[in-house]
């Protein structure tokens, strides 16, 4: 969420790989000074696809209630559109989606994430001006 300040694990991934449903620190493809922070949905090996904004992974529906979507168009607001071909992850790569998946330039706007990228894992938020209530959240 827009604000969260975050602890990380930074060496968690030192010996393991990032797994489906972790929310995940790394190198923004598109600007190398910059890290982003989303949600692992498809490792190495995995189809992914998206339609009519649900994700299915290896030919199954996911049930994803931390999901939102704000509105219904063709095109979210990054420009990409919602649906997506069935595609394998590659080798060493995840694919990562916001949960606010309207608003989120994601796998679908910059494709996949090298592993190599992959700086730590999100444990908590440990603050967030504009949501008292998100103080303390675990992942």
């Amino acid at each position: 969420m827009t604000e969260d300040h975050i602890l990380a694990d930074l060496k968690c991934y030192g010996s393991r790989t990032p797994e489906r449903g972790d929310i995940i620190v790394f190198l923004y493809p598109r600007d190398r000074s910059a890290f982003f922070v989303k949600r692992v949905v498809a490792i190495e090996g995995d189809t992914i696809e998206v339609r009519g904004k649900k994700v299915i992974l290896n030919g199954t529906e996911l049930e994803e209630p931390y999901a939102q979507y704000l509105y219904d168009r063709s095109r979210t607001a990054y420009g990409h559109r919602p649906d997506m071909k069935p595609t394998k992850v590659p080798e060493a790569c995840v694919f990562v989606m916001g949960d606010n998946r309207d608003r989120s330039a994601d796998s679908r706007h910059f494709g996949f994430v090298p592993l190599a990228d992959v700086e730590g894992k999100v444990l908590f938020v440990y603050w967030n001006p504009d949501a008292l209530d998100r103080i303390g959240t675990t992942f």
